[in-house]
């Protein structure tokens, strides 16, 4: 009767294990990233993932209702932006330390959105890269950019134009 229960016990035990490999197995596959899903982090190929675009559309589209609210109905915005992508089927994961995915708590993923709208109104209401500088435009090969006397400058002088910063 003993050995019985022993065995019982052990096979209790081994059961249990196997159980939790497999639900941790299954829970590393659950945080694959899918098109719904909002990605944290930086990089191009996190900015231009399916989820994160959808997010930028949706931060577009309530970002003049953000901008005039209070700072608690902001939170509340942000809140049921969250809640809306995760409606839809859609998480907010942050790369673990492996090589998995783990799911943020929604505080994060509120965090993130409302960072999201504050650089949407700091890149003024567009997603280009802010501090870009633009290149001056090519004059046309007839007009020069000199004070006109051209004659001391040789005949190079309508190829280079100056420009004063």
């Amino acid at each position: 009767m003993e050995i019985e229960a022993h065995r019982a016990s052990i096979d209790g035990i081994i059961a249990s294990e196997t159980n939790a490999v497999i639900s941790a197995v299954a829970g590393s596959e659950q945080n694959v990233p899918t098109d719904k899903d909002v990605l944290l982090g930086q990089g191009k190929a996190l900015e231009e993932s399916p989820g994160n675009l959808r997010l930028r559309e949706l931060i577009e589209s309530n970002s003049s209702r953000y901008e005039k609210a209070s700072r608690f109905d902001k939170t509340t915005i942000a809140h049921n932006l969250v809640q809306a992508i995760k409606a839809s089927g859609g998480r907010f994961l942050k790369q673990a330390a492996g090589d998995g995915w783990e799911v943020v708590v929604d505080t994060a993923a509120r965090d993130k959105i409302s960072h999201a709208f504050r650089n949407f109104r700091a890149r003024g209401q567009t997603w280009g890269r802010r501090g870009r500088k633009s290149r001056p435009p090519k004059p046309d090969a007839q007009t020069s950019l000199n004070d006109g006397d051209d004659s001391s400058e040789g005949p190079d002088a309508l190829k280079r134009p100056r420009y004063f910063v």
